[in-house]
């Protein structure tokens, strides 16, 4: 996260350290909650890539 950071690939406003941590929790969540059965993986896969787009942002300016 700190290299892409650097590389302009992810927001320069955001701690690379929560972000990960956060990212660790959300798959683990999204996985027991397709597991069970309280979504679907496309629901979880949607919920993911919306995480991911946040942080992955294009770098402006």
């Amino acid at each position: 996260m700190e290299r892409a950071r650097a590389a302009g690939e992810v927001r320069a406003d955001l701690d690379a350290r929560t972000e990960v941590v956060l990212l660790l929790a959300l798959a683990n969540g999204l996985t027991a909650s397709v597991l069970g059965r309280e979504r679907t993986t496309d629901d979880a896969l949607r919920v993911l890539r919306h995480q991911l787009d946040r942080v992955l942002a294009p770098t402006t300016g």
